[in-house]
């Protein structure tokens, strides 16, 4: 899982392949061959979001391969596309996934391209009876409740920890947003501040670091932080 060649990134729904699949798949299964793929839902998000029905070999059962996957990444292009976050997501499941202790989908494979293209193989969630949430439903106390203890329990694992000090920052917000919402701290947060971010398109990380404007908005965020880091200052009597 790392960065690989365009050539070797499918780019449209229709370049997905079983000689594709099988050339990934043998990079962590050895002797896997898949023999047949079939596109089945696509999903058409920010990202795209193909699920695919998959055959293998002796080979790839025996490495008890699932017969349904989803391959996330950039292969319906909108207005708003943004490359970066395909390829930071690709990223996140290479290097940091492994080492969260909170549940997560699982990977079989991801690979990237920089500015080009990210793609995560990863398992059908469907397969093992999960619910997915709906922002038109109401959830339960219990599922707030485990929803707090997940989040608790992933910054308990990192918080202070030395290892994040390798961590290169995944956030791309300059490069995606045409705004900045800033939220105040503490149970009564509201917003704080919206920061509008006027930087030419298109845009990538390489130019925005030699706009001198980059440095003014990175600078406001920063001081927005500041003041609310001991929590929101007490309002007048």
């Amino acid at each position: 899982m790392t960065e690989v060649p365009t050539s070797h990134l499918p780019l449209r729904i229709e370049d997905i392949t079983a000689e594709w699949l099988t050339s990934i798949l043998t990079e962590r299964f050895p002797g896997t061959i898949v023999t047949e793929a079939h596109i089945g839902t696509v999903i058409a998000g920010t990202a795209t979001k193909v699920r695919l029905l998959l055959s293998y070999n002796d080979a790839g059962h025996a490495h008890r391969l699932p017969p349904t996957m989803w391959l996330k990444g950039g292969f319906i292009r909108h207005a708003y596309t943004f490359d970066d976050s395909f390829v930071n997501e690709a990223k996140f499941f290479a290097s940091w996934a492994p080492e969260m202790n909170i549940h997560i989908p699982g990977a079989y494979w991801s690979g990237w391209r920089d500015e080009v293209q990210g793609l995560v193989l990863m398992e059908d969630l469907s397969a093992r009876n999960v619910s997915f949430g709906d922002a038109r439903r109401l959830i339960t106390i219990d599922q707030q409740a485990q929803t707090l203890e997940l989040l608790a329990r992933m910054h308990a694992r990192w918080w202070q920890s030395p290892e994040l000090k390798t961590l290169r920052n995944f956030s791309t917000v300059w490069q995606a947003a045409d705004r900045v919402v800033m939220m105040t701290n503490g149970p009564r947060a509201t917003i704080g501040k919206i920061l509008q971010v006027d930087l030419p398109r298109p845009r990538n990380r390489r130019e925005l670091l030699k706009h001198p404007q980059f440095y003014a908005y990175r600078q406001e965020v920063l001081h927005f932080l500041s003041e609310y880091d001991h929590g929101p200052r007490a309002e007048a009597a």
